[in-house]
């Protein structure tokens, strides 16, 4: 899997991205996602913001011993103790016809995109993402599982 990765223990939010970043090729405009942790706690396991280059990219719980296989392997593996808020495999985030989803991937407790929430119990499982920063979490109001995605729509740069 190809990841954008900063330097160790940077994060960086959407006002730090560089521009420069953002851009596939010289003249195309382009969309680019990167998925960060937003509060401190997350940040101590998820240092520094992920390129979402490859997707479908799924985030999940690191197995405890005892655990066998799930159906997907997490690309972002975090730890987290009994009680788990965070399954094995709990949320992807996929491109579908242009357009970044996040889905929940039937996990017990489900998720919350931009304030809606969504997974098994509630009426979809499926959220779209829109340009500029959203809001993940991972198991509801509370939980410490809290990501940031950020979409940027470039402009195409300008030959010199």
């Amino acid at each position: 899997m190809t990841s954008t990765h900063f330097a160790e223990g940077q994060v960086l939010f959407r006002e730090e991205i560089p521009r420069t970043l953002f851009f596939d090729r010289p003249g195309s405009p382009s969309i680019n996602a990167y998925l960060a942790a937003k509060n401190p706690w997350l940040q101590r396991q998820f240092h520094t913001p992920l390129g979402l280059g490859d997707l479908p990219f799924v985030v999940g719980r690191r197995p405890v011993a005892g655990e066998g296989l799930t159906p997907w392997q997490p690309d972002l593996k975090l730890d987290d103790a009994a009680p788990f808020r965070l399954s094995r495999d709990h949320f992807i985030i996929e491109k579908r016809d242009g357009v970044y989803h996040v889905r929940d991937l039937c996990s017990t407790l489900g998720t919350i995109v931009n304030g809606e929430p969504i997974g098994d119990h509630f009426r979809s499982d499926d959220a779209p993402l829109r340009a500029g920063e959203n809001e993940i979490i991972a198991d509801g109001i509370g939980s410490p599982f809290v990501f940031s995605v950020v979409i940027a729509l470039t402009e195409p740069s300008t030959p010199m």
